[in-house]
């Protein structure tokens, strides 16, 4: 998909029904105040980067899906951890190296959360400064974005030791991982249901991640189906 290049005097509509009806990712610059006030009224998820308001088409039914797994596979190997915390995309990070506020798939902290205070108007939101892993569920019309523009950013905050990308349409999870070597991140690349990866001294597993996905045109195996 093309990002649409909209001067900053159009106004994005605040309901999601009059959203759904906008194709394609919108872009508008802004401040980071204009943004927050925004994000405030909005029925649905904006972020704020590279001095923009940026706003995604809507979510599928396997992205929605994937959450709910993620959530449930990783607060079922940290049960008995009383400091790891799993949220939502309703929490917002904000990354003060970047000036940047994302609202990513899911963020995990591994410790009491940190949070800056932002006016906006009366009222004070709160983002969180300390993840320890923020992951993303990849769509069509995100994975540019999501590469190219947030994963920077991400690596800028010093606390981050995972971003983790996970592909909607196939079994396939790409770790981004935070290293004390000369090389200070490296990618490990998980395909097929059957893999898995090590997380915080856990094992997560890919089938737990996309269970009861189903993949167009394949099998959980990656394989194409046969024709009956």
């Amino acid at each position: 998909m093309t990002a649409i290049a909209l001067p900053f005097l159009f106004k994005l509509p605040t309901s999601f029904e009059a959203r759904l009806a906008l194709e394609d990712i919108i872009r508008i610059p802004a401040s980071l105040e204009e943004y927050l006030e925004f994000a405030e009224k909005a029925e649905y998820k904006v972020e704020y980067s590279e001095g923009q308001i940026v706003s995604m088409g809507q979510a599928t039914d396997a992205h929605e899906l994937i959450c709910g797994n993620i959530a449930w596979a990783f607060n079922s190997l940290f049960s008995e951890d009383d400091n790891f915390r799993l949220y939502g995309s309703n929490l917002g990070v904000y990354i003060p190296e970047t000036n940047a506020h994302y609202k990513p798939d899911a963020t995990i902290l591994s410790d009491l959360p940190e949070f800056i205070l932002q006016k906006v108007r009366k009222r004070t939101l709160k983002s969180v400064l300390n993840p320890l892993a923020l992951i993303e569920v990849f769509s069509d019309g995100t994975i540019d974005y999501d590469l190219t523009e947030k994963l920077p950013n991400y690596k800028q905050c010093a606390s981050l030791r995972y971003v983790i990308f996970i592909h909607q349409h196939k079994p396939y999870v790409s770790l981004h991982i935070r290293s004390n070597e000369a090389s200070p991140w490296f990618t490990v690349d998980c395909i097929g249901s059957d893999a898995s990866f090590q997380f915080e001294g856990k094992t997560v597993l890919l089938k737990n991640i996309y269970r009861k996905v189903i993949f167009m045109g394949a099998d959980l195996s990656g394989k194409r189906k046969k024709k009956a």
